[in-house]
């Protein structure tokens, strides 16, 4: 199910997502996707997929009712890309999705990054963030190759994010996403960023954000794995964590991690040691 947050709520005047004719009904679209499903096995494409959450509670979730989330979501970007506006989405209350400037139109190619320690890093040299506003770019060049690798590559900038304290509630979900939006606001570039809030199958090294991206937010078209590349920081020891690189063997994807990135260095494929 999509919930709308803050100023994008649906009953505000100036989103006409929700009242555009045929939407509840999505006949079409639900049958494209099904279609898909059966091409490619996909986690929430089983009938029944049960989900363990951080309480030990199995969530069940029917095949319908994921088709039916997952249309609503490509329905609402094909019209938040046509407007150029800005938007938060959330998929299952887990996955929180943020468009900026439309979101960035598909493409075949990305340039996709982690967020924290990648391209920003805290102000107060802390590792957790004190607030909102306490982020500065992780280099004086970060802007300036991230644009040069998106002209460069012909690529699409997408954001996959862990923000596992906000399932903690260490961290309140509303100070992640100003944040983000501050962020991107200074990027100045259309892009897509997935949040990830729980330890389900949407945090990394889990796949379910590029699958949730892939599914709903590129209108069908494959990514180019090989032409593509993702940088991140968590590379293992003696790094908090190696969710990043770990994330990138599972795709197959080129990586670098950000310090080389900023240096103009090719990202590269990383063989797992499994």
């Amino acid at each position: 199910m999509i919930r709308w947050h803050n100023s994008c709520n649906p009953t505000n005047a100036n989103n006409k997502i929700f009242s555009q004719p045929g939407f509840g009904l999505l006949s079409g679209l639900q049958h494209r996707l099904i279609s898909l499903f059966d091409k490619m096995p996909l986690d929430v494409a089983d009938e029944q997929e049960q989900v363990q959450d951080k309480k030990g509670i199995d969530k069940v979730h029917s095949r319908e009712d994921s088709v039916e989330a997952l249309a609503n979501l490509e329905l609402s970007y094909e019209q938040v890309r046509k407007e150029l506006t800005n938007k938060w989405l959330d998929y299952e209350k887990s996955c929180f999705i943020y468009l900026y400037r439309g979101g960035g139109e598909p493409s075949n190619t990305l340039a996709a990054f982690d967020l924290d320690g990648t391209i920003i890093k805290p102000k107060s040299n802390k590792r957790i963030p004190k607030s909102a506003t306490d982020w500065q770019f992780f280099s004086a060049w970060t802007k300036v190759k991230l644009q040069q690798a998106l002209r460069e590559n012909e690529a699409r900038l997408v954001i996959f994010t862990n923000q596992n304290g906000v399932g903690l509630k260490v961290v309140a979900l509303e100070e992640v996403q100003q944040r983000i939006e501050l962020v991107t606001k200074r990027l100045n570039i259309p892009c897509t960023v997935f949040v990830a809030t729980e330890k389900d199958e949407f945090r990394k090294p889990n796949l379910g954000m590029f699958k949730l991206f892939t599914r709903a937010f590129n209108s069908s078209m494959k990514v180019a794995l090989d032409r593509s590349f993702y940088c991140g920081d968590a590379v293992g020891y003696p790094s908090h964590s190696d969710a990043d690189i770990k994330f990138a063997q599972s795709l197959k994807i080129p990586f670098i991690p950000p310090e080389k990135f900023v240096r103009g260095v090719k990202p590269k494929l990383s063989e797992s040691n499994e």
